[in-house]
């Protein structure tokens, strides 16, 4: 059980050391938070109109994350940055991408919104195609007498506000209905998936010890060999934690001559369950993950069925071969307990099931 927790602890100070930062240098902290949906984006090939004013600086740190692959995730927290701060303007530098940093001006301005500079995939093209080496013009700071008639404003703009959704609610109208906008989550929509389907082969060695009865009275085995095949199915979204679900099964024989018996012995587990998964970028191609699950267990052997409960824990190095896809293996280890038939005595460390091991390798597909 320690081993295990020090495993997940380790997991977790990995995960959280590869995933970006994002600092903020702000000249003033009064600025009513803005929309995501509304922070416009101007790269090196585009002309900041005079009218916009510098609030703050944003740097997003890659760590061991490729910024420059990554490319639309850096922006996504480079304008939640921005608008978390009042910002509606975002002017990105991408002068040092090549040291893993993405850079950019927070600003503010009276006029009104582009929506076709706003985040999108075709915004992040536009930028990407401009090259990661030219700088962007200087933006002029805001003076404080300008912050200071913004701040007016916008608590002018904020009381007519909630006077409106007063009047909404004594209409008895739903205030999201009536203020859809400004409930509109820009961010859930430009989120990856996060989606994962895994399919991995490989052998498994039974460590349990295998019973069987002999004139001489009960005898075992152990560390028998056999197959196994498992499907796995998770989503983390653009987190480093989520959630799955596991298929295990595996196929073993032990040959007649072992026990001393007439004919072969055989049988096959299977397993399914829910599962907590945790992982994330060690470098730009190379990924790390882990998995617990609790669930279902099932036996079939030369002449029983039975039905329990079991654990499956496994550990699974990634290597990329494209966007989408990758090859690795996976360590697993497989838990199956059974109910104990009566009269059956067992040592007190031992358990009436199946312990498995296996080194399997994986098959991935992220969506």
């Amino acid at each position: 059980m320690k081993k295990r927790i020090l495993i997940w602890t380790v997991l977790s100070v990995l995960m959280v050391s590869c995933s970006p930062s994002v600092t903020s240098e702000m000249l003033t902290h009064d600025f009513t938070a803005q929309p995501t949906n509304r922070v416009v984006i101007y790269g090196a090939a585009d002309s900041v109109p005079t009218e916009v004013r510098a609030i703050g600086q944003v740097t997003v740190d890659g760590k061991s994350t490729s910024l420059k692959n990554q490319y639309a995730r850096a922006l996504n927290l480079a304008i939640a940055e921005t608008a978390r701060n009042g910002g509606n303007v975002l002017v990105v530098d991408n002068s040092e991408i090549k040291d893993n940093r993405l850079k950019g001006t927070i600003a503010y301005t009276d006029g009104e919104v582009n929506k076709s500079l706003t985040l999108s995939a075709e915004r992040v093209a536009q930028l990407q195609a401009t090259g990661f080496t030219r700088k962007n013009s200087v933006v002029a700071q805001m003076d404080s007498t300008k912050q200071q008639a913004i701040v007016r404003q916008q608590a002018a703009d904020w009381e007519q506000e909630r006077a409106r959704m007063q009047k909404a609610y004594m209409r008895q109208d739903s205030i999201a209905h009536a203020n859809g906008e400004a409930t509109y989550d820009f961010e859930a929509e430009q989120k990856p998936l996060g989606g994962m389907v895994k399919v991995s082969i490989g052998p498994a060695w039974t460590t349990s010890k295998l019973y069987y009865q002999t004139w001489n009275g009960l005898e075992y085995l152990s560390s028998q060999r056999g197959y196994a095949l498992s499907l796995s199915i998770s989503n983390t979204g653009s987190k480093a934690y989520g959630f799955g679900c596991d298929f295990y099964g595996s196929y073993t024989k032990v040959d007649a001559a072992t026990m001393g018996d007439l004919v072969d012995y055989s049988y096959t587990l299977m397993y399914l369950g829910p599962c907590f998964l945790i992982g994330g970028n060690i470098t730009n191609w190379l990924r790390i993950d882990g998995s617990l699950g609790l669930g279902l267990a099932y036996c079939q052997d030369d002449g029983d069925t039975e039905f329990g409960g079991g654990t499956r824990l496994s550990l699974g190095l990634e290597c990329m071969v494209s966007k989408s896809a990758g090859i690795g293996v996976d360590f697993v280890r497989q838990i199956s307990i059974f109910p104990k038939p009566d009269g059956l005595k067992l040592p007190d460390d031992e358990t009436y099931g199946f312990h498995q091991i296996g080194i399997m390798a994986t098959a991935r597909f992220h969506f």
